[in-house]
């Protein structure tokens, strides 16, 4: 976990809750930190479409990376 990761879990405890959010349009994407009540994302910033982007919650010591290509996205998942 980083160190940025450490003091954000000492601040706010479990309150806070990291997401790795994908619109389903346009494959835009991004880490995301809500509180635990959810995102506030309503739409894709790129695209405008609302109600349309996928939350994947993740935990903080959880690690991802995405590869887009022609056929897709190739996404893997796993811990730090």
């Amino acid at each position: 976990m980083t160190n940025k990761s450490s003091s954000l879990l000492q601040k706010y405890g479990r309150r806070i809750i990291r997401y790795f959010a994908l619109c389903d349009m346009c494959f835009w994407s991004a880490s995301v930190l809500a509180g635990e009540h959810g995102s506030r994302i309503e739409y894709c910033p790129v695209c405008h479409e609302q109600n349309r982007l996928s939350l994947i919650p993740l935990n903080f010591d959880e690690t991802y990376s995405s590869v887009f290509n022609s056929r897709g996205i190739e996404m893997a998942f796993g811990t730090r």
